[in-house]
């Protein structure tokens, strides 16, 4: 899991989204997964701007609003 992340930390280096500075379909496939991963212990410690990339999403209105497993809240 190493490499793919270190991969998305530098992609994130450049852009604020997964297409740029506009969240778009592919945050709503990307951010689920990755939540999963850090419900599960994964640590993002390594991968600055993943982490941040999942704060972001997780902090938008829709995210907050939708119904969560309790283990992924």
């Amino acid at each position: 899991m190493q490499a793919p992340t270190r991969i998305l930390d530098g992609h994130l280096a450049a852009n604020a989204w997964m297409l740029g500075s506009d969240f778009s379909l592919i945050d709503c496939a990307y951010c689920p997964v990755l939540n999963v991963l850090d419900k599960a212990g994964f640590s993002f410690a390594g991968f600055p701007r993943v982490a941040g990339y999942l704060d972001a999403s997780r902090a938008r209105p829709a995210w907050r609003a939708i119904p969560k497993l309790p283990a992924l809240a």
